[in-house]
């Protein structure tokens, strides 16, 4: 809409300076405008491709690594009940702070009985994969809430915006009146 109006404006030309002026800035906000809107829309894109990174990584590690370090765990710590329950699977849940404490007391556990899941059939390298994929998940988790802050703070206030609006100007004008109460001009 604002493209039309600024098409408008260069079709229908002010033989007035002030208003030339206006056109002139008016022109330049709908540029500024623009490059706003695209710099925000590349930054809810991207934030929305780290979070769906976050989810694969998520879905990965519930699907291949945490179900049988916890059958294993719980196998080869059959003897000692309370270190069994440190592999036991909590509850589904579907925050991310739940799944992320689920799967550091998991990859705790693992560490300090990594002999005994060795001797059980867990392969070493699974330790690390987890440890990985649960640092690769705070990573993208972090990274998506990042850009989605950075697209709520992007544009500056008003009065940097339109610096000579009456708002902003310094005189007694009230900004609410009616046209025909408006005596002092900006």
């Amino acid at each position: 809409m604002a493209a039309r109006a600024l098409e408008f404006l260069r079709a229908h030309p002010f033989t007035d300076r002030s208003q030339a002026t206006v056109a002139t800035q008016f022109a330049a906000l709908l540029v500024e405008a623009q490059s706003w809107f695209l710099a925000e829309q590349k930054d809810r894109l991207a934030a929305a491709a780290a979070k769906r990174h976050g989810v694969d990584l998520r879905r990965g590690l519930e699907a291949n690594l945490l179900p049988g370090m916890e059958r294993i765990g719980g196998f080869a710590m059959r003897g000692d009940a309370q270190e069994a329950s440190r592999f036991a699977p909590p509850p589904r849940s579907k925050s991310e702070a739940a799944f992320v404490a689920r799967a550091t007391n998991l990859l705790d556990a693992a560490r300090a009985h990594q002999e005994a899941l060795a001797q059980s059939g867990l392969a070493r390298s699974r330790v690390t994969e987890l440890a990985n994929g649960l640092a690769q998940f705070r990573d993208a988790t972090t990274l998506a809430q990042v850009r989605r802050r950075t697209t709520t703070t992007r544009a500056p206030s008003s009065s940097a915006r339109w610096p000579n609006s009456p708002s902003n100007c310094g005189c007694s004008m009230p900004t609410t009146a009616s046209a025909s109460s408006v005596t002092q001009r900006c």
